[in-house]
Formats: C-alpha cells, structure tokens, sequence
C-alpha cells in the first residue's frame, strides 16, 4: 500500500557547531511539524507504555529541565520523563522522523483525535520500523496491574518528577536490559547439556568439553534462581548449574511478558499493526536495542520447549523418584503451566499478525476464524485502559474501515459519560452489519432492548476496564436485513426449567483471599445414630485459618463438598481432579512434601476424602468456616483483577448454603460431568489461533449484586432434599440410600433471576445454540466447544430470543437441529 504521511511527525535535525575551544561537538533540535511540508517520505512509529499521566503542560516551552518541543500548540498530559525516553530512542535509533500519539496530534481536539484512530492501520502499515520501548522497571503480574483511580490521583505536577524518581529511588536496583541473543545461547546450551548428558550422569565425568563443563560451574555460581534452595538441588542429585541456567532464562523471558507494555489495550493493537518491530530496553541508566519482536516471541516457545525437555530428562532416567526429585518436578510443572499458557498467547499474537499482513486492512470482513483470535488473544491475557470506552477504541485500528472517520466522531463513551454498554453495542452491531454475521459474547444477558437482544446489554461496573468483556466472543449464525440472527439450533427440549440452585456475586473487602464458608441444610439437626438413639450434628462457627502446608488437603476437601452439590450424578474424585486443575491455585508453602507431584489425590490419600462416595459422604451434615490465607493467586482466567474480590453466595434447594470465592463456584459450575466447557480451559487450532473455553464472560463483573438460578429440564429438583433427609435417618455407620444418577437434575442452563415458567408459559419452545465451533476442512460448522445458549419462544411462530447458557452439552430433545431466528 502506497504510505501514508500522519498528520504530524517529531523532526530531529543534527549540526555539528564549534565550541569556544575550536572543539566540535554534535547539536540536535527536535520539533514537530507536518511531514508534507517537510517533503518527508519516511518516518518510524513508536510504540510504548504511556504510564501515569502528567497534569497538562506546554512541552514546546523550554525550561530548567527541559530542552523544548517547538510545534505542540497544545498542552500534553505526558510525563516530562517519557518524553524524554521518545527523543532519547530518536538518537540512539538515528531517527530522523518519529509518529507518536503522545505529541503528534492533540488529544483533546475530538475532530483530530478521530481522524488520527481512524488512521491506525495506515501509519503502522505506512511506517518504516516499528519500536517498542519496554520500561524493564515496570513489571507486574497477571492480577497486580495498578488501579486506574490510583494512578489518577498520583498524577503528577507540572513540572513532572526527575527521570529517576519516575523509576523509583536513585538507590533503587533497577532491571537490567537483556541481550536477547544472550538467552538464545543460553537456552541452546541447555538444549545441549539435555542432548549430550544423560540426567543420572555427574556434570565433572561426563563427556563434555572442558568450555561445557566449565559454564555448568559457572551457572552453579550464579545468582541462584530457581525456586528450590540449591542445597535440596544437590542433595536430590541433580546438577545445580543446569536447573539456575533454566531458571534465569525462564526468569528472563517470564518477566518480560509480565511488563506492564503487555497488559495494556493500545499496545496490543500496536504490536499486531505494526511492522519490522525493533524491541528497546530502557532504564534510568541504560537504553538499548533488545532485538527484534520476532525473536522474544521465539523466546517464549523456546523456553516452554526447554521446561518440557528438563521435566523428561530428569524424570526419564530414575526408576524411582526421591522426595527432593519429585519436589523439583513440581516446580517445573508449575513453570510449565505459566509457559505453556504464555505460549499459546504469543502463539495467537503471531497467528492475528499473520492474519492482518497478510489480509490487509479490510482482513476482517471474510476472516471470521481470525476475528475470534484477535478476542481471544486480547482477553486471554486481561488489558487494561484508562477509559472505560478505549477497551473498544483501542482495536478500531486493528479493525480498519470498521467505522468511518464521522461515525468515530459520534461514537459514544468519549464524553464525561463512563457508561459502557453504548459503546459496547455499536461495537458488535457494525461488526455484525459488515460481515453479514452476528457477533455476540457468550454472557447472560442483562436486560432487552426491544432489538438485537441477541447482543448482551453489558452490564457497568464500577472498576472494569479491563478486556475481559472480550471473552467468550462468538459468531451467533447469519444476520438478517432486520437485525436478526438465522442459525442452527436443536429445540423442543424436554420437561420445563425448575429452579434449584441460586446464587449471587458478592463485592467483598479488598486482599480479603480465599474464604469459604459451607453450612450444610442438616448442621445442627439430629443425626440418628442407633434404632432409638440421635445425636445433634455439629455446626462449625468460628473460622479456622488454613496455614499453607494445609491449603492443598483443604482445597480439596471443599472442592469435593462442593461436587456433592452441584454434580451429585457425577464421580466426586474426576470432580475435584476437573475443578482444580482448571482452577490451578498457587499457594506458599514451608515444605516441597506440602505440595507434592499429584498433590490433588496425595494431599487426601489415606483418609476418608480419597476415594469419597455420596453414601457415605454426607455433604449436607457438614459445616465449614476456612480463611486460606496462603494462596496467593490462581492461574485459572477466571481470577484476575476483576473477579478477585468478588465472593458469591450459593443457596441450594434444600437449604445448603455456600459463600465462596466467585472463581471457585463458577470454576465448579463449569466442571460438572457432562458440562459444556469439557477438560482443555485454552486450545490452539491448526493455525495457532486461540480457542477459549473457560467461562470466562459468562457473567460479568457488572453483575454483583444480582441474582442467578440454576434451572434443571429433567430429573428431580428436590432429590438434594430427599438426599439430606436420608443422611439425618440413616445411622452413622450405614450407606445412605442416593438417587439414581438419572434422578438428579439433569439438563441444567444458568438463568437470570427474573426469569420464570409458570403455568401461563405452556406453550414455550425450548432449545439451543452451540456456539464457537469451526472445523477446518468444511468451513464454519457449530460444533461446540464455546458453550451452548438458551433460547426460548413464547409461540409456535414467534421469533426465539436468548435466556440463559446452558451448563450441560447435550439436552434431551424432540424436534433436534433446525434453522431457527433469533431476536
């Protein structure tokens, strides 16, 4: 495409002038101008983390600290300090034209910020080089991203801080910036060791040569990194130097990934629009080319490929495994997990590139594989923003043309308004009217508008800024011309929906953790314990602090009471085995035997929870009160910032009553025998492009407060009920009599609070739609996989319109697959 010059560009012009000393030395002025009238022809785009914002300044003013940038006629809102770092990259880069949002238009004019997000593609596309400046001070976790009202009331003044202070204190330590290449030698020489030692072998006799042999000694007397003291390392016999050259290099790769540039919604169009990308490293001392975008990309496979590699090599050459063994197994498994998820989210920015280059700006109106991906890829990972509104703003260049340079004008949510369900719903409509598909989120939905109620009205919670709105993003079926929606779906369920299980999100106090209290509908009735004889079921009140040696028994313990609840048909032990490794917790512990390899059945073996059976379990006679104050976080996408402190209180028919972490129930809900959301949370399909099924969406942060039921088709609503009756007649020592599995609820959707079936609604056609399916060699099919939404008519020859997500894949029905519309 021919390019196209942005509107503004930062101009660097260097002279060399004579000092007083007859001394030659370099002078360079920066200034903006147009492009055009410069007879510039070619400019480099820059693409960086915008940080804190400053209280609007005159940057072309030049002051004590700074220089001036002649050509802003407006105030800009960036700090003076990574401004700084803009110019800085120019010279170390030998830019002579550089586009960057921050002072090449104003963004507070409404008419040119328009025009310029309209224009994304075409400058990243148009550019030269793209560079991306990582701040290697600003790293932070999944779940540890600073809060937008935080960084509100932190702005600085106009003066801005000096550079250091916006690091942190001149004492501080700062990151280092990496040489790529040094990594990739690193991880080589690992693949090396792996290739030519076998993992029995000692590093000293083994044939290596003597520069191998000597790095290993070097490694061993490194930093030490990996999450074992390298006394346990050498007393499990296992060479130190090979597990610290892993984990620096893991460390490495791991923290980069977990700066700040990549939680954010504007670097992500960024990194996908733009081309030839050249990473830079920058702190207050050092700014330094860190190789191609490519090659950390690579890093990320590579050191997923190395921890599977060291795993095998260490494992495959004992017949048996010492404790020390299995304990630095596990800490590999745990890296593996990290790696592996960080794999699959390089892999799909990768696969979105390849998509955009390849399709050019319009890729998006026949790409509907790749349209899912983008979402995927840019909630699998939650990004933040500072306005509520950019969450969608900030894909409009990723989305070319999808709105005209005076529709953006009058798109909502850039006014004082924060509402985001006007935004929200233009977003889907246009996408849904330019590719003649109907593209939704798999969510409850949250009210009617009368039309296009197959887009979820989103709900507005306080906080959210986060792309989690993102996930579960579907393509419903064809659009009509009236705005609905023609798809296949299977109808004519059987039975009518009951409710049996209610519950509802909870916000709760900030860092309150892990607490989950049970209270069992028979604590503190009788129990019978012989023909005459009863005695008072106990009822636990005060809470009990779970210390971190105990966490692992104590998950799983809750885990299985809470799969006598809600899969009472279904084999507790695959339960909890489903619901945990989904979940994936991390927690501290004191002792490697406190978490061992297959920690979910170890941590129970040998008591009554190993092999629990309904009989005998009597879930409704229990009552719990646990504060699991070691876990730290979860690597499940269903903990993050959003949902972390949100609780949710379940109340079961029969008077069963849980209050636990939001993640937890919901991860619970999810992992029933038979639920629609299977085994794998994330997948990638031939072309590395991301496939989510983990719920995430399903409800929104939005809904706190609100209630949910649970709604059964068949089976019996009040088998919880007979159950529990069982569990108090029967005696302590006899099984109790348990339904047969075809007796528990069956056919289960979750439903919002207001909807109902009464006696007037007998003509109601039931069914649904199986979303998120593609299969490659026949094209677009709807197989699954996404999840399954209710739908329902009131009439015969009525429109259906969507009610609710089913929890299970398959429901009993009459009619099977028909075309169908949906309102």
């Amino acid at each position: 495409m021919p390019a196209v010059l942005p509107l503004r560009v930062i101009c660097r012009n260097v002279t060399w002038v004579t000092d007083s000393a007859g001394q030659p030395h370099k002078a360079t002025r920066f200034f903006v101008d147009d492009p055009r009238k410069l007879g510039v022809q070619q400019f480099d785009i820059v693409s960086y983390h915008y940080g804190r914002k400053a209280k609007p300044w005159s940057c072309a003013e030049p002051s004590e600290d700074w220089h001036g940038l002649p050509g802003v006629d407006w105030k800009v809102n960036i700090r003076k300090s990574k401004l700084k770092e803009v110019l800085r990259l120019m010279e170390e880069a030998d830019i002579d034209y550089l586009w960057t949002d921050c002072v090449c238009f104003d963004q507070e004019n409404k008419a040119e910020k328009s025009a310029e997000v309209s224009r994304m593609y075409e400058y990243y596309k148009s550019a030269e080089t793209c560079h991306i400046v990582v701040n290697m001070d600003d790293i932070a976790s999944a779940h540890d991203v600073e809060e937008e009202e935080e960084e509100e009331e932190a702005a600085e003044s106009e003066n801005d801080t000096p550079a250091h202070e916006a690091f942190g204190s001149p004492s501080l330590i700062h990151n280092p910036v990496w040489d790529p290449q040094t990594i990739v030698d690193d991880l080589k020489f690992l693949d090396h060791i792996l290739h030519h030692m076998v993992g029995a072998a000692r590093a000293t006799d083994a044939l290596l040569g003597p520069n191998v042999t000597r790095e290993l000694s070097d490694w061993a007397e490194a930093p030490w990194l990996f999450r074992m003291t390298q006394g346990a390392v050498k007393a499990a016999a296992v060479e130190p130097g090979i597990l610290n050259c892993y984990a620096t290099c893991v460390s490495h790769v791991r923290s980069l990934f977990r700066n700040l540039y990549f939680s954010r919604v504007w670097t992500f169009q960024e990194m996908l629009l733009g081309k030839n990308i050249t990473m830079w490293g920058v702190n207050p001392e050092d700014m330094k080319c860190i190789g191609q975008f490519g090659t950390w990309m690579d890093l990320a496979i590579d050191a997923s490929d190395k921890a599977v590699k060291l795993r095998d090599w260490i494992d495959e050459c004992r017949k048996l495994n010492t404790t020390g063994v299995n304990a630095i197994l596990q800490v590999i498994q745990e890296d593996l997990l990290e790696l592996t998820f960080l794999r699959t989210q390089v892999q799909g920015i990768n696969s979105a590139r390849t998509d955009i280059i390849a399709g050019g700006p319009y890729w998006w109106q026949d790409n509907y594989k790749g349209i899912c991906n983008v979402f995927s890829a840019i909630s699998i990972w939650p990004r933040r923003c500072e306005k509520r509104a950019d969450i969608f703003y900030g894909l409009l260049g990723v989305f070319s043309g999808l709105f005209t340079e005076e529709e953006i004008k009058h798109l909502p949510g850039r006014g004082e308004s924060e509402e985001i369900e006007p935004i929200a719903f233009a977003f889907f409509k246009q996408l849904s009217l330019r590719t003649e598909r109907a593209w939704t989120r798999l969510a409850i939905t949250s009210g009617n508008r009368g039309e296009w109620d197959w887009i979820p009205v989103t709900a507005n919670p306080k906080r959210i800024r986060t792309t989690d709105l993102f996930a579960g993003v579907v393509d419903l079926g064809f659009l009509t011309q009236k705005g609905r929606v023609k798809t296949l779906a299977i109808t004519g369920l059987q039975g009518t929906p009951r409710p049996y299980i209610r519950f509802r999100p909870e916000q709760q106090a900030k860092n309150a953790g892990f607490t989950f209290v049970f209270r069992g509908c028979n604590a503190g009735k009788k129990v019978k314990i012989s023909t005459f004889k009863s005695e008072l079921i106990p009822v636990s009140e005060k809470a009990r602090t779970v210390v971190g040696d105990e966490t692992g028994r104590t998950l799983v313990q809750v885990s299985t009471i809470l799969g006598a609840l809600f899969d009472p048909a279904g084999n507790l032990v695959e339960y909890r085995r489903r619901l945990l490794e989904k979940l994936q917790p991390r927690w501290h512990v004191s002792d490697p035997n406190a978490k061992p390899a297959g920690w979910i059945d170890r941590c129970v073996s040998g008591t009554p929870w190993e092999n629990p059976m309904l009989e005998y379990i009597r879930a409704h006679n229990h009552s719990a009160r646990y504060h699991l104050q070691a876990i730290r976080d979860c690597q499940s996408r269903l903990y993050n910032d959003a949902t972390a402190d949100i609780s949710c209180e379940v109340r079961i028919e029969c008077g069963c009553t849980i209050v636990a972490p939001f993640y937890f129930v919901v991860e619970g809900l999810i992992a029933v025998q038979g639920g629609f959301l299977g085994k794998i949370s994330v997948g990638l399909d031939r072309d590395n492009r991301i496939i989510l099924q983990d719920g995430v969406g399903l409800i929104q942060p939005g809904d706190v407060g609100k209630g949910f039921h649970i709604v059964a088709f068949e089976g019996d609503v009040h088998a919880h009920r007979d159950y529990a009756s069982s569990c108090r007649s029967t005696k302590k020592d006899k099984a109790v009599v348990v339904s047969q599995p075809e007796a528990w609820p069956r056919g289960r959707a979750i439903v919002r609070d207001d909807f109902s079936h009464a006696a007037p609604d007998v003509m109601r056609d039931y069914g649904y739609i199986q979303t998120g399916g593609y299969v490659q060699e026949d094209g677009f099919v709807q197989t699954g996989g996404s999840g399954n939404l209710l739908i329902c008519r009131n009439h015969p020859v009525g429109d259906y319109r969507i009610v609710g997500v089913c929890i299970d894949n398959f429901m009993a029905n009459k009619k099977g697959e028909k075309k169908v519309v949906i309102r």
